[in-house]
């Protein structure tokens, strides 16, 4: 099965607030949040994002004190990172103002919970005037709703959806090197819930099914019994703390 970056639904939301970021007027908020169930794919479509336009991408950790997010932003600017936290963020908004890089920041659900980190990336926002967008869980919104000078700032929220049946065919059209039926997709797409990652992984079980048994194309018929998502139905849309 092939890797990629296949255009659903999500992916195109995606870009659009990304691009309304970028070509928002001057003086106003710069400040995206993405969301969504672990498995749809927010982390990945950020990725890839980030390297479609000039911007940093970096991944929070639970130990993160503001000196670790910014040190952590200065090595993917390629700027010094030692002395003080000022100084450090000092350098992160000289640097990112003159590239016009945006900041994007993955596993903010780390942040929210330190108020000095959200504040401080709410610093940058407004010294450097770049996009900074933040990458979470579901309900994320709720949970910093109370801290009102942040979010007035947060002009585009994307929630990553359950893929579709035009969506899991997209994948599959896209990624896999034999045809899936309609009846093995729509049964793919139940057994997922519409969870990005395991309708990726279900389609990679049912190409090898199909490679091992000589055939071009396969349907429920050909899988009968086997199980393509071994997760369980409850498992759908759930995986392991810390998986996008």
């Amino acid at each position: 099965m092939k890797s990629g970056i296949v255009p659903v639904k999500n992916v195109a939301r995606l870009s659009a607030a990304s691009r309304a970021l970028l070509q928002r007027a001057p003086g106003a908020p710069g400040i995206g949040l993405v969301d969504g169930e672990a498995g749809f794919g927010k982390s990945t479509a950020t990725a890839w994002l980030s390297n479609q336009t000039p911007s940093i991408y970096v991944r929070a950790i639970a130990l993160w004190t503001p000196s670790a997010m910014l040190s952590a932003m200065c090595r993917e600017l390629r700027v010094a990172s030692g002395g003080s936290c000022s100084q450090m963020l000092d350098r992160i908004v000289e640097t990112v103002s003159r590239t016009g890089q945006s900041v994007f920041v993955d596993e903010v659900d780390y942040i929210i919970k330190k108020t000095t980190l959200i504040e401080t990336l709410r610093d940058l926002h407004d010294i450097a005037t770049v996009p900074v967008i933040m990458i979470g869980e579901s309900g994320i919104m709720e949970r910093i709703g109370h801290l009102r000078r942040f979010t007035s700032r947060i002009a585009e929220h994307v929630t990553f959806q359950p893929l579709d049946e035009a969506d899991a065919g997209l994948i599959a059209d896209q990624l896999c090197s034999v045809k899936i039926k309609p009846d093995l997709l729509h049964q793919i797409l139940r057994d997922t819930r519409g969870n990005c990652r395991n309708i990726v992984v279900s389609l990679a079980r049912a190409e090898q099914i199909a490679k091992s048994s000589g055939i071009d194309e396969i349907g429920c018929d050909h899988v009968g019994k086997r199980k393509l998502f071994t997760g369980g139905n409850d498992a759908a849309g759930q995986t392991q703390p810390g998986a996008r």
